[in-house]
């Protein structure tokens, strides 16, 4: 028996040697970008709105901003102090407190300013407040939409980081994973979201095809026979704010079967290395194994002399 997450099942989808690395040869490479971050703060500040229904959103984003920097390793001494002191200073920031905000960040390891060369600006530090500033307005504007309004005048219960399993048919492998937002409607529907916060334009994504979606629709509807279950994305910075998914489509042999096969080629050990090419030729760039990777920049593995794996 084997446990996945859908993380490990597309990371195995897109090279199999990249998945044998971080699963079983427990080469983590973790790290936390700065859109990650932004991400868990739009995320926290949601969830906090939810749970209170309470006003200002401006409160709120403050408090999820400075807990999550709070949860980050290793920040320097005075750095609650220094965001604290930057926020009460709306959008004209203190450049004093973005300093000790900047070697936070730069000590955790993140860098809140890609493509930038001289992190240590002052109009880079203006920069970086204007990105944060614009979670706010972003999560803000998500929260007065009509949308939002009207699905939060349905709601009859809700949890947050919700775990969910499904067990493979004729097996007792396992998928898994934690849904961002269950809701319970008025109407005794079961809505999941995921809360994606992304430069990634979302429009012409296929969520169809998305396995975390996929494996969070199978495990409700067999946690819920008799109702009616729905999943999709909420993108508090794109619109349309809410993207759903044909649940025929999500839901078909074909998708389950798509799964399948990726669990069946992990319990067979066949780890090859797929990124450099093909669908995935443009994922090279985002490996984090691709500058110590024995089959060199992510290269696709060809076939000479009639060898490979049958």
């Amino acid at each position: 028996m084997i446990r996945l997450s859908p993380n490990a099942i597309n990371k195995y989808s897109e090279c199999g040697h990249a998945y044998k690395l971080r699963y079983i040869d427990q080469d983590k490479r973790s790290f936390m970008s700065f859109t990650m971050f932004c991400g868990r703060v739009a995320e926290k500040t949601i969830e906090m709105y939810f749970n209170t229904h309470q006003g200002p959103v401006w409160n709120l984003f403050q408090q999820a901003l400075i807990d999550e920097f709070n949860a980050l390793d290793d920040t320097p001494e005075g750095f609650t102090e220094a965001l604290v002191a930057w926020l009460m200073e709306d959008s004209d920031a203190n450049f004093e407190a973005l300093n000790t905000i900047a070697r936070g960040f730069n000590k955790c390891g993140m860098a809140y300013n890609p493509g930038v060369k001289n992190n240590n600006s002052r109009s880079s530090k203006k920069l970086f407040a204007n990105k944060l500033l614009k979670v706010f307005d972003d999560v803000e504007g998500a929260l007065k939409q009509e949308a939002f309004k009207q699905l939060f005048n349905e709601i009859a219960d809700f949890k947050f980081q919700v775990p969910l399993e499904y067990t493979v048919p004729h097996s007792k492998d396992v998928l898994f994973g934690y849904a961002d937002l269950v809701i319970e409607k008025n109407d005794g529907s079961i809505l999941c979201l995921d809360i994606k916060y992304s430069d990634h334009d979302y429009s012409e994504y296929n969520y169809n095809k998305d396995t975390q979606l996929l494996t969070y629709a199978l495990a409700l509807q067999k946690m819920y026979p008799d109702r009616h279950v729905d999943v999709g994305f909420m993108t508090p910075c794109q619109t349309p704010l809410f993207h759903m998914c044909d649940m025929t489509q999500l839901v078909s042999r074909v998708s389950v079967s798509r799964i399948l096969m990726s669990v069946k080629g992990i319990k067979a050990d066949l780890f090859i290395p797929s990124c450099g090419g093909g669908a995935y030729k443009d994922l090279s760039k985002l490996c984090e194994y691709k500058n110590t990777c024995e089959f060199g920049s992510c290269r696709s593995v060809k076939q000479e002399d009639g060898e490979g794996v049958e």
